[in-house]
């Protein structure tokens, strides 16, 4: 099971709230891409101060996975469509993943082979269930 911190969450609730908003104006698409870069450096370095071992890990794939969800969704409410919705569901099968390898890092060496595999099994079910990639 994946475990988002309260920043992760907020942002990532942030994003999908406003995902039936109208077209953005070009400022309003900059200052959102520069909170999302900013929030994720604040939990970066969170991760960085109170963290040690594979937990900093794990804390870091869970901050870079919210920003690459939460600059999907920005781009998908920017240029609406299958594709821009194929986009963000891929970087949440991606961010899924990520976190799911960084967690295998944590286990006993005779674990770790088949934690990969199962977070590789996930993310190929999670890819499948996608499809192909919409036309533009």
């Amino acid at each position: 099971m994946i475990k988002f911190t309260p920043i992760a969450v907020a942002v990532l609730a942030a994003a999908s709230l406003a995902g039936g908003a109208l077209a953005m104006t070009q400022d309003e698409y900059k200052a959102e891409k520069a909170r999302i870069e900013a929030q994720y450096k604040t939990e970066k370095a969170r991760c960085n101060d109170q963290l040690q071992g594979n937990a900093r890990e794990v804390c870091k794939e869970q901050a870079e996975g919210a920003e690459d969800v939460a600059e999907a969704e920005l781009k998908a409410r920017r240029q609406p469509g299958p594709r821009a919705d194929y986009e963000v569901a891929k970087e949440k099968a991606e961010a899924s993943h990520d976190v799911a390898k960084a967690k295998c890092g944590g286990l006993a060496a005779a674990e770790q082979g088949a934690c990969r595999q199962g977070a590789k099994d996930d993310y190929a079910a999670a890819r499948q269930a996608l499809g192909p990639k919409p036309a533009r």
